[in-house]
């Protein structure tokens, strides 16, 4: 290097480093040494070029590796070369088995060729592909996958090899099957539509003396679109990018209590959102626990669907958004949709109870049989005691005591027993006899209590088929309840102190039931405890036994019938009993 440094001195000055002068060698000198330093100011830009690359190359690994979508790399022959965490993780298996292994053993037999052909054009055309097949996981799990593939040249600089992004789809794949179903649908009131559109429209060609009629009857259809539309039970509503309201349909506003003015541009987190009503969050905070809106814009991609249940008032609804895509494949605004399935969730809480009640009374049936015996052999042997002891001494009274005691455990069991009867004898009867009957007994103390009996039964009501005693033991213990409200709420005569019995036919579900109705003007049932009154042992009188209620439930239901309760706390009380009239 020296000697080739002093040959190139010499061409340029024309001598040799000796003949050099004095001013001469302290000019090469200086810029020897301005050269040394340009030079190590160079070294240490690629020094730092060199770490940089070496970072971007560790971020590049950890980008691939941790991708949210399968990296394959295919030679011509589909021998995978080289694959990402993410694509091990899609079937099932570790990273370095799969490499030298083809590719297709992890693809279903009927989509094999389709990956073939795939493959082979991305070669042949170089150009971007995409197609979609089923893979089968190592554990044999099937589901469906989306390949985008590119050609890439390999070490020769041939394209032979195939470099492969894979994406699970099976979610997307049954949302498309739901979708195509209701696009069916729509397309067939779409073409009905249309047809009569079109029709129209011949007609104004055919007849100008009749446009005005045919811009009529297409404003009429327009609206009948419309109603369409409005009309669907499903709440359907529109949101923006900020989450806020477009348009709602009219069964989204019947469900939820807004109208449509109140909602447009409104965030929906700040009316009728999970936490909309909750003054201790602010803004952002109040989005539902189960939304994914936020996280589509912030990822600037969709997620499926997502469905959600919860309450809203009294009824509680099933949401489900959907996410929909501009062109540049953002999410530009949401579908959301609000179905009612509170009838359904009642449903489920009454299979629940029917079986909880099913349970109790076979408990019950052996554990009152367990002790009648000794209680009645109890009150029996007190019997004894009260007859020997002398009257009105402390031995008389204790036996007093144990037979009042025992004759209370004892109407326990009766309860029990009745919890758990099923009567074989059943009649046809009318509704009015049975209820003469129950009110020939409790009349007498009504009047002692001041309480005003109004009763209005239709007339001519059909007959239903019962067993009586059961059906007025139903009313004796409703009508018993009524007595214990309105004394507890009016102590003396009132003229509020109402119970009200009405009787009348009614239909549900296009069978013909006898509702009579309960309804007195006491204390009231408090909204916190109204869902537990018909649980066996709820009670909340002091001489109560929790079984009253539970008792007639079963009653009213193993006659096919329906007992629901509405109150209002220091309002109201309504019990509402339905039977089915005889076939």
């Amino acid at each position: 290097m020296r000697q080739l440094a002093e040959e190139k001195l010499q061409k340029r000055t024309g001598k040799s480093f000796q003949e050099l002068s004095c001013e001469e060698s302290i000019y090469l000198i200086h810029e020897l040494q301005a050269n040394q330093i340009d030079l190590e100011m160079q070294n240490e830009e690629l020094r730092a070029v060199q770490e940089e690359l070496e970072q971007s190359s560790s971020r590049y690994a950890d980008l691939y590796d941790f991708a949210p979508v399968g990296y394959f790399t295919f030679d011509e022959d589909g021998l995978i070369l080289d694959v990402n965490l993410t694509g091990a993780e899609l079937l099932g298996t570790e990273a370095v088995s799969l490499i030298k292994k083809p590719f297709f053993l992890f693809i279903d037999r009927d989509d094999r060729d389709a990956f073939y052909l795939h493959r082979r054009k991305v070669l042949e055309e170089k150009t971007r592909q995409a197609c979609e097949i089923r893979l089968k996981r190592k554990n044999g799990m099937q589901f469906h996958a989306r390949l985008e593939s590119i050609a890439v040249q390999d070490s020769t600089g041939y394209h032979s090899q195939c470099r492969t992004a894979v994406s699970d789809i099976s979610d997307r794949k049954l949302l498309e099957e739901q979708l195509k179903n209701h696009r069916e649908q729509l397309m067939d009131m779409v073409e009905k539509f249309a047809y009569e559109l079109k029709e129209a429209d011949k007609k104004i060609e055919r007849e100008n003396a009749e446009r005005k009629q045919a811009q009529k009857n297409e404003a009429k259809l327009l609206r009948e679109l419309k109603t369409v539309f409005e009309n669907i039970p499903i709440g359907i509503a529109y949101l923006d990018d900020e989450l806020k309201f477009i348009h709602a349909s009219r069964a989204l506003c019947d469900l939820t209590g807004f109208r449509e003015e109140e909602l447009t541009g409104k965030p929906c987190y700040e009316t009728i959102g999970e936490y909309a009503g909750d003054s201790t969050r602010k803004g952002g905070e109040k989005v539902c626990s189960f939304c994914k809106k936020a996280e589509c814009f912030e990822n600037k991609r969709p997620v499926r669907p997502v469905v959600g249940e919860r309450a809203l008032g009294n009824k509680f609804i099933r949401v489900t958004m959907i996410p929909e895509s501009n062109e540049t494949g953002t999410v530009s605004r949401f579908m959301e949709m609000r179905e009612d399935i509170t009838e359904h969730k009642r449903a489920e809480a009454e299979a629940k109870r029917v079986s909880h009640l099913a349970y109790l009374g076979e408990l019950a049936t052996g554990v009152a049989h367990e002790i009648t015996n000794p209680v009645n052999g109890i009150i029996n042997y007190a019997q004894i005691l009260f007859n020997k002891s002398g009257r009105g001494s402390q031995e008389q009274d204790i036996a007093r005591r144990i037979i009042k005691e025992g004759e209370y455990i004892s109407g326990i069991a009766r309860n029990l027993l009745s919890f758990a009867l099923v009567g074989k004898e059943s009649v046809s009867i009318h509704i009015d006899e049975i209820l003469s009957e129950t009110l020939d007994i409790t009349k007498a103390q009504l009047l002692k209590d001041g309480i005003n009996l109004k009763i209005k039964i239709a007339p001519d009501l059909p007959e239903i088929v019962v067993r009586p005693q059961q059906i007025e033991q139903v009313f004796l213990n409703v009508i018993s309840n009524a007595r214990y409200a309105l004394n507890q709420k009016y102590p003396e005569t009132d003229k509020d102190k109402i119970l009200e019995i009405l009787a009348d036919s009614v239909t549900i579900d296009d069978r013909p039931y006898i509702r009579v109705v309960f309804c007195d003007y006491g204390k009231g049932i408090p909204a916190d405890i109204s869902g537990m009154v018909m649980e066996p042992f709820f009670t909340t009188r002091p001489d109560g036994t929790g079984l009253g209620l539970s008792i007639s439930h079963k009653i009213v239901r193993d006659h096919g019938g329906k007992i629901t309760l509405e109150s209002r706390e220091d309002e109201f009380t309504k019990v509402v009993i339905d039977l089915p009239v005889r076939p």
